[in-house]
């Protein structure tokens, strides 16, 4: 694989989540014969295997590890600069029969439509606590926290127009 469609695999990876940005420890070493998280090759033991922690283990080659720690910069770059659009939050109850909302489990997901098209599912928490805290970590402030619990126990799809998600916070799920 060349560098530019290297480097275009790791933009794509990094723009739909299935690859972290590189922001934490790595270890580098001698390879051992595993396959490259991104390129999928053999690292050979000629070679220098880079392993990353995040959310993951992830292994390397260098020339890999190399473009995704710039495209991992440049997407942090890009982040701290750019116009954090609102996007809606979905929550929903997931219903069935002797539904309890109490302990209901919950879908809580942004961006997309009602129908769960083009959304990012943020956990799927079970009861009302358990929600109102993944409410919290996302910053939702205290009363529309009420507002969401209290439209829940009685309806089962609940929408907050308007939330800002950071970089920060979607380091924080993992996306």
């Amino acid at each position: 694989m060349g560098h530019e469609s290297l480097r275009r695999t790791i933009r794509t990876r990094l723009a739909t989540g299935s690859l972290f940005p590189v922001d934490g420890k790595v270890a580098a070493g001698k390879g051992a014969g595993k396959l490259c998280s991104i390129c999928g090759m053999p690292i050979s033991q000629g070679d220098i295997e880079h392993e990353v922690v995040g959310p993951t283990r992830i292994v390397a080659h260098w020339d890999c590890y190399s473009i995704w720690r710039q495209e991992s910069d440049a997407l942090a770059r890009t982040s701290q600069q750019s116009v954090k659009t609102p996007t809606p939050l979905h929550i929903d109850r997931e219903d069935g029969d002797g539904i309890n909302p109490p302990t209901a489990e919950y879908a809580v997901s942004f961006g997309g439509s009602k129908a769960r098209v083009g959304t990012v599912l943020l956990g799927r928490p079970q009861g009302l606590d358990a929600l109102g805290t993944l409410l919290r970590g996302l910053g939702i402030p205290h009363g529309e926290i009420v507002t969401v619990c209290h439209v829940l126990t009685k309806q089962p799809h609940y929408v907050i127009p308007d939330v800002t998600l950071t970089p920060f916070l979607l380091r924080r799920f993992r996306l």
